[in-house]
C-alpha cells in the first residue's frame, strides 16, 4: 500500500511502476488518450471526470478497500 502521494502524478506512477505498465497501457485500460495520462501525470492537467480515477484504480488492481478508498481519496482531490 501506498503511504504518501504527492500529487496524482506521483500516485499513477507509483502504480504503473509497480505494476511495470506503461501510460499507454493505462490509457487503454481506462479508455483515454496516451496523451491525456501523460498531462496527468506530468500535472498540465486533472481528470475531469472521477469515473477516470475509479477506473485506475480498478485498472491498478487494487482490491484491498482501505488502499481502494485511499487511492480515491488522494486521488480525487486532484479533480477538476
Amino acid at each position: 500500500m501506498m503511504d504518501t502521494a504527492e500529487d496524482l502524478g506521483t500516485l499513477i506512477d507509483h502504480y504503473l511502476n509497480t505494476l511495470e505498465r506503461s501510460a499507454s497501457w493505462l490509457a487503454r485500460q481506462i479508455g483515454r488518450d496516451a496523451a491525456t495520462i501523460s498531462r496527468w501525470r506530468s500535472g498540465e492537467s486533472r481528470p475531469q471526470r472521477l469515473m477516470d480515477v475509479m477506473r485506475m484504480a480498478v485498472a491498478f488492481g487494487i482490491r484491498d478497500e482501505r488502499e481502494k478508498l485511499r487511492f480515491l481519496d488522494v486521488a480525487a482531490r486532484f479533480c477538476d
